[in-house]
């Protein structure tokens, strides 16, 4: 990481901006308690004819059924990979260029006998450097004579952050949720130029964050290593207690190289070079710290975004749905999400028992015509 205010900026636009969906999880409950998972990937020509393999977000085996499809067309091919006769024959119908450029798609589905079931076997692909985000569930059905209610929920706990600075010292609980999860909608009421000045500075108390988080590691890496220095112009216990004076907050832009600007603050303040041994070389001593801080971003926020889908029986009668359309529920999982807190995917459903209006209609009927009726004597 050469430039770490540059990282920073990047895990900004990681928060603001929509990253490019790479991955698509499909969540269907059924009736009856059992469920199924279908995830959905991008293939090229190389995974087709399986020379690849897909990048699942999930760990798949033999159980998993693999199918190939043209973007929001019919399953076109359920015997994956294909053969290099297949291969062609779709080539005929649609160009190389259209097939390697995103259009078609592999889905790895799974079935499962019921949520706990799900619970048990799926596991996200656990990448070094990356959070564990297999996730709580739970489920509920109730039979209610004329409805049966469904309630199904997801929980990915929040975050263990691996920073010195907490993020409560910069954002208040309900800034943080709405700056890492959109909700609540703490800027409701306000006009557009006044939430554009709200959102700007929640926007630096953030980047303060991360910069203070930055400055304690360096601050600490130096004291840690005070004894590689020749001459030392200052004590360690002046030096800490001169931090915010000689670096502070804000002082450096965002597009400031965060390396070579504070040796040289350090080295101007003081008059010396002796700060540049812990930054001299590709392999220093700072340089280090550097790549460990750029892990800790990584694993804190450097997850794909997941287009998560989520179908229920029946009516939804609640959510926490980012995006409801039709039957089909829509959220984004990142683990950016999980900083402020526990992240929740839930819905509840009604299924209206058809049967039992029926039957109720009969036996209704029933005792009415049993009261009216009167048999001869």
């Amino acid at each position: 990481m050469k430039t770490t205010l540059k990282i920073m900026l990047f895990s900004v636009i990681l928060l603001l901006a929509a990253c490019k969906q790479s991955s698509e999880m499909l969540t269907v409950i059924n009736s009856d308690g059992s469920c199924y998972r279908e995830i959905t990937v991008n293939a090229d020509s190389s995974m087709m004819v399986g020379k690849t393999k897909p990048d699942f977000i999930s760990e798949t085996d033999s159980s998993w059924t693999l199918f190939l499809k043209y973007s929001n067309e019919d399953i076109i091919h359920s015997d994956f990979p294909l053969t290099a006769h297949e291969y062609d024959s779709i080539v005929v119908i649609h160009s190389r260029d259209t097939i390697n450029g995103g259009s078609m798609q592999i889905i790895a589905r799974k079935d499962y006998s019921s949520v706990k079931e799900m619970s048990e076997k799926f596991r996200y692909v656990n990448q070094e450097k990356k959070a564990n985000l297999n996730p709580g569930y739970y489920f509920e059905k109730k039979f209610r004579w004329f409805y049966t209610y469904y309630t199904y929920r997801e929980t990915y706990k929040k975050l263990h952050l691996d920073f010195p600075v907490p993020l409560e010292k910069y954002l208040k609980k309900e800034e943080a949720e709405y700056w890492f999860k959109g909700s609540p909608e703490i800027t409701k009421g306000m006009t557009g130029m006044e939430a554009r000045d709200y959102l700007g500075d929640l926007e630096n108390k953030y980047n303060n964050w991360l910069l203070d988080n930055y400055r304690t590691r360096t601050f600490d890496e130096i004291i840690k290593n005070y004894g590689k220095m020749k001459n030392p112009p200052v004590t360690k216990e002046r030096l800490l207690a001169l931090k915010d004076t000689i670096a502070p907050l804000g002082k450096l832009s965002i597009d400031d190289e965060m390396n070579d600007k504070l040796e040289k603050m350090l080295n101007n303040y003081f008059k010396t070079n002796a700060f540049s041994v812990l930054w001299n070389g590709n392999d220093s001593i700072m340089k280090k710290m550097e790549n460990n801080f750029s892990e800790t971003l990584e694993t804190t926020l450097g997850l794909n975004e997941i287009q998560y889908k989520l179908r229920m029986p029946g009516k939804i009668l609640k959510t926490t749905a980012l995006v409801a359309g039709g039957d089909t529920l829509e959220w984004k999982i990142s683990t950016n999400r999980m900083i402020a807190g526990d992240y929740v995917i839930e819905a509840q459903s009604r299924k209206t028992n058809t049967w039992a209006f029926i039957l109720s209609a009969v036996i209704i009927c029933a005792a009415i015509g049993s009261f009216v009726y009167k048999p001869r004597k």
